[in-house]
């Protein structure tokens, strides 16, 4: 595995890297050149370069990191001011082109016009963001004055390093652990009903032979076991392993710690010498190791254990199953894993899934780890600390271990009160305790997905979190990777999903995702430097190294002088004073949140990094101040619960064309004019037409990056079906539910050519029509047309009496609910094949005038209907 130069979960190259491509930028060139600036943005570039290379060097001679530390916390508090440097080139390269000025006249008008452009930017921006040349290009020569000063310190220190440390590969940093079959503790403590799942599946009938997920065989079956490090999936099973049954039940028992050398050769030379007990197959071919396995198991019932396996690939896996086929049939393959993802790749039963042991089994392990052979009672003055140090381990039964050897140690009240106080993670421990062993997930992480975890620290424990929220901070962050085939969110969702298959992240029984209070530990140390949480009861050291910092509860400390620097702020019950706003000039996340805000601070426009913005549950709040378009790199805004709010800028649609999501009520949507300029919106959950023209329904031309879900109110002011064209919701692709709604009665005619002309994409897989008074249905809701649609929600269509022409054609249609149409007299499905042949939900309420669906005899109706639902429909015979 590589090394990385890394300082606090910040990643020296890729981070470099990032800084290449925006220097290299054309816009931030032509800007350069347009703005006299272009030689020193030039120098620039190299000494990045230079940098670069010099940290590859490091990275492949190998050094220790610890004798780089203060030279890379250095070179990252310069990388942070150097991108927020070209991050500023870049804000006013955008705020220009949304003004609409040509560059080459400002940068070539009058000196007139120069000096009204300079004021200009002045009173916007404050002195701080000034752009006269003079002042840029003295910020730009210090900024390449700090890289070069700390490129010569970088040569210097490995022009003094031995030639042979400067030419060693680098080391892995982790050593890969070791288990074998034979448990470590006479007893194993609250897992009986695993251990009974897991040995009944081993003893369980050879005809119920489980196959390989993707390997079609008949030989062995294979169960996977998944938790988190230390949950205590090898001690299951050595347990199972052990046990006497098991022991006879299978000819051979093969044990092999896989760790992170998944390749075939490896797998079966580790078996054969599991067999053999002799280790002399290491320079062998495959060809000769396959020959010789096959000896020993052919035709014979084994049972294989392959412990902490951590890869996913494919390709290996069918080569090595494909390997050992040649088993007796019943044979059986027990895989422990960290990573939901091997789990499933290995085989398509469900896994036994450990979680945190249950309070009592738990400390009685924890007893047993704490006193060893002495009795707990006799040292009634440790209870209390022994209860508080237990729940603060959550279940872990590793975690116990490495507390109860700490804590046995010296068996007094202010030993273990220390204890108690501290960190986990700050306890002194062994390679093989707790920490050392979650740490070793993290390092099987991309430096991607490295960022995006330790960030996470700066929520507090057993916070709930949401994928959607967390995927937009971490976009705001930067540390989402650009790729031109997929759009942000996804890759971010990409990302969840590998921390919730590694265990990082855990379902919450109410909805959203929990981490386990080691796993959150792991990230505080991790991101010690870092990141800071204050709260009321705790004393708190703020470092200057900090960059994301959440006050949960008491005062904001104004005595730090860091905030210049911060790029995540959370606050909670803290109405922070306008001149926080004036210090925060590299915040990318701001969440204040339930802060009893009064007004926004005119000083929000100066935040131009600003990229995530949260101001929900500030009740009192009514005014947008006109100065907030100018957060013009803005890409979410969550104002939901902001009820008192009365005005917005009028030009916040037309200048805040990063907005990429909105989370707000009704109301705000109502208030924004000219919505087709936020072009990169992703969600529009509510659209209402109105007679102004900024809320026409050609404001939704241009809006095709629109994903979920699409509510279209007031359509009776839709004027006609030009105008309802004019929407083109066949190019929303990406969009995939939609509601369409009359909020009065107007002109039956004129709404069934407006639905004719809202023509859905055929990717369309949720409709919903409401308050509809035409006659007749439009003819894309033929089964053909919108052929995707799961579901379809017809209600108050008070004229709509037509018979829904073969409706029960629709092949993916899973829920049909049709309510309050008094009009709707027969429906009908006379066609060859089934009728809904995925229906399972069929709603039929206050339908008075219906009397008869009817159905050609002998067909199958409804294969797979679970719920009827017939209410109020008094004339239905049939």
């Amino acid at each position: 595995m590589a090394v990385a130069l890394t300082v606090g979960g910040w990643f020296a190259q890729a981070f470099i890297q990032t800084l290449i491509d925006k220097a290299s930028d054309k816009s931030i060139q032509l800007f350069a050149q347009r703005r006299g600036f272009a030689e020193d943005m030039e120098n620039l570039h190299p000494s990045l370069l230079e940098i670069q290379i010099i940290l590859d060097e490091v990275q492949s001679s190998g050094c220790n990191d610890t004798k780089w530390k203060t030279l890379i916390q250095e070179l990252k508090d310069a990388a942070y001011d150097a991108e927020d440097l070209i991050d500023e080139f870049q804000y006013h390269v955008l705020r220009q082109k949304i003004k609409g000025e040509e560059e080459d006249k400002v940068a070539t008008g009058s000196s007139g016009l120069s000096n009204m452009f300079y004021a200009a930017k002045k009173r916007l921006l404050g002195s701080s963001h000034s752009l006269e040349e003079d002042d840029t290009r003295a910020r730009v020569r210090k900024m390449q004055g700090r890289l070069e000063k700390i490129a010569n310190r970088m040569k210097s220190i490995m022009n003094v390093l031995p030639p042979n440390d400067r030419r060693k590969q680098p080391e892995v940093k982790f050593q890969a652990r070791e288990s074998c079959s034979s448990p470590a503790t006479d007893k194993m403590f609250g897992r009986d009903k695993e251990l009974n799942q897991v040995v009944d599946w081993l003893l369980g009938s050879a005809n119920q032979v489980e196959l390989a997920s993707g390997f079609v065989n008949n030989t062995f079956s294979v169960l996977p076991i998944v938790g988190i490090g230390g949950a205590g999936k090898t001690t299951l099973a050595q347990y199972a392993h052990k046990d006497n049954r098991v022991q006879e039940h299978f000819h051979l028992k093969i044990w092999v710690c896989v760790s992170n050398n998944f390749t075939v050769q490896r797998l079966s030379k580790s078996m054969i010498e599991s067999v053999t007990l002799k280790k002399e197959y290491d320079n062998m071919e495959l060809e000769c190791l396959q020959k010789i396995l096959h000896q020993h198991i052919a035709q014979k019932k084994f049972l294989l254990f392959l412990d902490d396996v951590w890869s996913d690939n494919k390709n290996i896996w069918h080569k090595f199953c494909a390997l050992i086929k040649v088993g007796a049939h019943g044979s059986k393959i027990i895989v422990t894993t960290r990573d939901m993802k091997v789990s499933k790749m290995v085989s398509l039963v469900e896994p036994i899934l450990l979680h945190g042991l249950d309070e009592v089994a738990f400390r009685q392990l924890f007893n047993k780890c704490s006193f060893g052979t002495l009795d707990p009672e006799d040292y009634p003055e440790l209870q209390d600390s022994g209860r508080n140090i237990a729940d603060k381990l959550k279940g872990s039964p590793l975690a116990a271990k490495t507390l109860g050897s700490v804590l046995q140690s010296d068996l007094c009240q202010q030993h273990w009160d220390t204890i108690m106080k501290s960190d986990i993670w700050k306890v002194k421990q062994d390679e093989d305790d707790i920490m050392p062993a979650l740490h070793l997930s993290y390092q099987y992480l991309n430096e991607n997905l490295k960022q995006c975890f330790s960030f996470c620290s700066v929520f507090p424990k057993d916070y709930v979190f949401e994928e959607a929220e967390l995927v937009r901070m971490w976009m705001a962050e930067g540390f989402i990777e650009d790729k031109n085939t997929k759009r942000m969110e996804d890759v971010g969702s990409d990302y969840f999903l590998e921390f919730v298959n590694r265990s990082f992240f855990q379902k919450f029984k109410f909805g959203g995702f929990v981490m386990h209070d080691l796993i959150h530990d792991l990230a505080e140390m991790i991101s010690a430097e870092d990141t800071c949480s204050i709260e009321k009861k705790r004393q708190t050291k703020m470092l200057s190294t900090i960059r994301h910092l959440r006050v949960k509860e008491g005062k904001l400390p104004l005595e730090f002088s860091g905030y210049d620097k911060l790029r995540t702020l959370m606050l909670r019950k803290n109405s922070p004073p306008n001149s926080l706003f004036e210090k925060l000039r590299s915040i990318r996340v701001l969440d204040v949140s339930r802060c009893d805000l009064q007004e926004l601070s005119e000083h929000i426009g100066k935040l131009i990094h600003l990229r995530y913005l949260d101001l929900s549950s500030n009740y009192e709040i009514k005014i947008l101040p006109d100065s907030f378009c100018h957060l013009h790199n803005l890409q979410t805004l969550e104002i939901l619960g902001c009820h008192k709010l009365e005005s917005i800028p009028q030009e916040l649609g037309k200048k805040m064309v990063n907005l990429r999501h909105i989370n707000a009520d009704n109301k705000f949507w109502v208030m924004i004019k000219d919505v087709r300029r936020l072009t990169n919106l992703q969600e529009l959950p509510t659209f209402s037409v109105q007679e102004d023209d900024g809320l026409k329904l050609v404001q939704l031309k241009d809006l095709t990056q629109l994903h979920g879900t699409l509510h279209i109110q007031n359509l009776e002011n839709v004027v006609d079906s030009k105008e309802a064209q004019d929407a083109e919701l066949k190019n929303k692709v990406h969009l995939k539910g939609l509601g369409l709604e009359w909020n009065d009665e107007k002109d039956a005619k004129l709404e069934e050519e407006v639905i004719e002309a809202l023509l859905p994409h055929e990717s369309l897989k949720r409709l919903k029509i409401e308050g509809y008074n035409g006659g007749r249905s439009p003819s894309w809701l033929m089964p053909k047309v919108l052929s995707n649609l799961e579901k379809l929600y017809l209600a108050n269509c008070k004229g709509w009496d037509d018979v829904l022409p073969f409706i029960g054609q629709r092949l993916h249609l899973i829920e049909l609910c049709m309510e309050r149409m008094p009009s709707l007299k027969q429906l009908s499905h006379e066609f060859e094949g089934k009728c809904f042949p995925k229906l399972k939900v069929l709603y039929l309420w206050s339908l008075p005038a219906l009397e008869e669906w009817s159905w050609t005899e002998g067909k199958n109706l409804f294969p797979c209907l679970r719920e009827l639902r017939v209410n109020d429909c008094p004339k239905l015979k049939r």
